[in-house]
């Protein structure tokens, strides 16, 4: 097991023992978990200050770390088997403080040799029987257990019927968070992060939503969940934050003090109301399919309780917008990745299809003017009429005739026959209206007698 400290679950004496070896004053509880927090960061971050001679003898040592092994004792009668629960965190920190003082202890004699080596050995064997605990534990939660919340029963029925296997889970998890922090870069503090801060209001940000994004920014800008429990005015306002101090004072961790956050904030049936609510959602007909997938791939998460991908395949697959599920065919995806490989090429042709622009029928600016579209519809009526009968009296006819070479069904503009010259004065061929005997001369007073 790794040694695993966290500050807020060390008592006075372990914290001035922590900040007395690293050379740093003491003061009140809330300072030495402040600079406490601050000189593990700076040693992490390989900016640790040369720490002073050790100042404490052998006895003092071998009084506190047995003192400390008693509370292990105790600790480890109550503890559940869950490593991230209270009394299991705090048996991290216990245990890491233990080991870290052992290490230091100078032994000057074959007694005082022997006295530390039967202390590794206790506290090895209580680091043992801890983890022996978390294992028995995981094994005892892969079993089904016979109660089921109303809603796993719910996900499950709905799963059988649509014929897909749900995932069987013990309990509805809360949002977990994970306690690594980046060991790269500099620590940025909440109050330079200028996000909106949460006040339980209804109207704004949920809860969940609130504190996965604090978890965003804290793995980011590498803060301890140790900062993040003493920053409650950079992180909470109005009544939220009046109910912040009021937790400070009965908490000992982050994960803690956002366990009595969604106690407060979420109702009893929530669980069940998020359910229904993520079933209701649909897909909007301007929302991509990467952007909804995503939508409703947070919608499981915040639900707590794990669903196989089949279940959530089929709830995504019902919600659909009618554009791709009118155009999904046999054999449907199998699986999320499946359904957004599937769609985005529906999303590709329908951009395809959305950008098509007409052929210009304007010939004026089109360089090859015998490649241009030419629109046929006012032939299409001419050219039906030349394989039927000739109109009747009555009726107009439609038929087009060529000016060039006579031909019914097109007109002179783009006919591919160079014609005779007509004068189109008086149709008199091999003239033009300029140079016709007939027509040239009328606009200038002579004319035939």
């Amino acid at each position: 097991m790794a040694r695993k400290m966290q500050i807020n679950r060390l008592d006075r004496d372990e914290l001035c023992y922590e900040l007395t070896v690293r050379g740093v004053a003491v003061g009140t509880v809330d300072e030495m978990r402040h600079r406490l927090s601050v000189a593990l960061q700076m040693e992490k971050d390989g900016d640790s200050l040369r720490y002073p001679d050790y100042p404490f003898i052998f006895s003092d040592d071998e009084t506190a770390v047995k003192t400390a092994l008693d509370e292990l004792t105790v600790l480890l009668t109550n503890f559940d088997g869950q490593r991230n629960s209270g009394e299991g965190l705090k048996f991290q920190t216990k245990l890491s403080y233990v080991l870290g003082r052992i290490d230091r202890m100078e032994p000057k004699d074959c007694t005082e040799k022997t006295t530390k080596a039967d202390l590794v050995a206790q506290a090895l064997i209580l680091m043992d029987e801890f983890n022996q605990k978390i294992h028995n534990a995981q094994q005892a939660s892969r079993t089904v257990p016979s109660g089921l919340s109303q809603l796993q029963n719910r996900i499950i029925n709905q799963a059988l019927n649509a014929n897909i296997q749900p995932v069987a889970h013990s309990s509805l998890a809360a949002v977990t968070f994970p306690n690594q922090v980046a060991s790269d870069g500099k620590m940025i503090p909440p109050y330079k992060w200028n996000i909106k801060k949460f006040t339980g209001d209804a109207k704004g940000v949920s809860v969940t939503a609130f504190f996965e994004m604090i978890e965003e920014h804290r793995l980011a800008r590498h803060v301890p969940e140790s900062i993040l429990l003493d920053s409650g005015m950079d992180l909470f306002a109005e009544k939220a934050y009046q109910f912040y101090k009021d937790c400070r004072g009965r908490v000992d961790s982050w994960e803690e003090l956002v366990g009595e956050f969604r106690d407060e904030y979420l109702s009893a049936n929530h669980m069940d109301a998020l359910f229904e609510e993520l079933q209701r959602r649909t897909q909007h007909p301007t929302e991509s399919i990467g952007v909804y997938l995503a939508v409703m791939s947070n919608y499981f998460s915040r639900l707590g309780c794990p669903m196989s991908e089949d279940a959530k395949l089929a709830i995504i697959m019902k919600n659909l917008h009618p554009f791709y599920q009118d155009r999904l065919r046999d054999p449907l995806p199998t699986n999320i990745s499946e359904l957004r490989d599937t769609c985005r090429k529906m999303e590709s042709r329908r951009d395809v299809i959305n950008s098509y622009v007409e052929p210009s029928t304007r010939r004026g600016n089109i360089i090859e003017k015998d490649l241009a579209f030419v629109d046929l519809a006012e032939n299409m009526c001419a050219m039906n009429v030349a394989t039927t009968q000739p109109a009747t009296s009555g009726q107009r006819s439609c038929q087009v005739i060529c000016f060039r070479c006579k031909q019914p069904g097109h007109r002179a503009v783009g006919c591919a026959s160079a014609g005779k010259r007509q004068c189109y004065g008086c149709n008199r061929e091999g003239f033009t209206k300029r140079n016709c005997p007939n027509c040239s001369n009328k606009g200038n007073g002579h004319g035939h007698s």
